[in-house]
């Protein structure tokens, strides 16, 4: 029996989670997130996905985006999968499965669940006991690497984020990505 499609709808975010298989890391080293990081920005531009928050946690990844296009975020899905598991299984001399099935999501209809989804994703970290503050960015020896992909005309990558309220103000947040 085929699988059911993906219900994207263009210009509405979603809240996509893929954990690992079993529950079991799927991160191993800093070099490991750097490079799921490089195949998420590569993905995020090629299939029009705008990322609003992520967090990469040992087992499982948080992401919460905007497809420009119904198929965008399964297309950006499956090539992150496909480059990421290739590069694991080569790495670590592995082979198989490295996440469980197929990434699980969610829409967020709504402006309100729209921050609390953020926030959540953004907390995430603190409440695992992984990080004191939210908004960090934190090395992979800590497990989490908490940053948006954006680039300066000089090739720095930062996070910007941007929020609607519905009384018609904004909120802002902007982190440099830069692990000293």
């Amino acid at each position: 029996m085929p699988r059911k499609t993906r219900m994207y709808l263009p210009g509405v975010p979603a809240h996509v989670v893929q954990r690992g298989h079993n529950r079991s890391a799927c991160f191993f080293s800093d070099d490991d997130h750097l490079f799921y990081l490089e195949c998420l920005g590569q993905g995020l531009r090629r299939y029009g996905v705008r990322l609003h928050a992520y967090v990469l946690m040992t087992n499982h990844v948080h992401l919460l985006m905007t497809p420009d296009e119904d198929s965008s975020i399964s297309r950006l899905m499956q090539h992150v999968g496909r480059l990421y598991v290739l590069y694991v299984n080569k790495r670590y001399r592995r082979s198989g499965a490295l996440f469980e099935g197929r990434h699980k999501a969610s829409l967020v209809a709504a402006d309100d669940y729209l921050l609390t989804c953020y926030r959540y994703i953004e907390m995430y970290p603190v409440a695992a006991g992984m990080v004191p503050v939210a908004g960090m960015l934190i090395e992979a020896g800590d497990g989490v690497y908490r940053v948006l992909l954006a680039s300066t005309m000089s090739g720095d990558w930062f996070v910007d984020a941007a929020f609607a309220l519905p009384d018609g103000n904004s909120i802002t947040r902007r982190f440099p990505v830069g692990v000293e």
